[in-house]
């Protein structure tokens, strides 16, 4: 026999949970003041799912997955505002040899130099990575999304033991061991 006291249990927690999730906001995104941070010295330290960067879907293979920030601010002697940036994340891309998944740890560390105008610009040192601040919050998600993609190989490799597109090119280059011109030069013979 049918029990309608349950029924109507689950369909009201059912519809608490709705109206819970509906009261949730979807994860808002962080943006900082890099000038106010520096003055204060502060440290932030996260993680992003790796569905939430936009600009990573067509490369990546696989979306799932965190990337891992660390992110320190200070002024250096000059008063450039620095920006120290660790990144991590494993990503699964496509083998370039042999277009297969590859699977690629990245481990970043930036120190960036931001800046504001021209002045600012000609006062960063060498080993400082250029920032511009167009205005006076980043998002930090636009940060680490950008340090992502700078760190990402522009030609994904397997390891050369790991890779069969190797193996492949060899088998096909031991096949075909006839010179392209021979064909030309049996035509020339036979023009003679």
């Amino acid at each position: 026999m049918f029990n309608f006291n349950y029924l109507i249990i689950f369909l009201t927690v059912k519809r608490c949970i709705a109206k819970i999730r509906g009261l949730m906001q979807p994860e808002q995104r962080q943006s900082i003041n890099p000038l106010r941070l520096a003055k204060n010295k502060e440290h932030i330290k996260g993680s992003l799912s790796l569905d939430s960067l936009t600009r990573l879907e067509d490369i990546l293979l696989d979306k799932h997955g965190q990337v891992q920030y660390d992110l320190s601010f200070d002024f250096d002697a000059s008063g450039i505002c620095l920006i120290k940036s660790y990144i991590g994340a494993a990503v699964l891309l496509q083998c370039q040899r042999c277009l297969k998944s590859v699977n690629i740890e990245i481990q970043k560390s930036t120190v960036l130099g931001a800046y504001k105008d021209s002045d600012e610009f000609k006062k960063l040192e060498d080993n400082y990575e250029p920032c511009q601040l167009d205005e006076e919050f980043i998002l930090v998600e636009k940060l680490v999304e950008d340090e992502l993609l700078l760190a990402i190989p522009l030609i994904p490799l397997h390891n050369n033991k790991k890779c069969i597109g190797e193996d492949g090119l060899k088998v096909l280059n031991v096949n075909n061991k006839t010179n392209a011109f021979s064909a030309l030069a049996k035509l020339k013979d036979s023009k003679v």
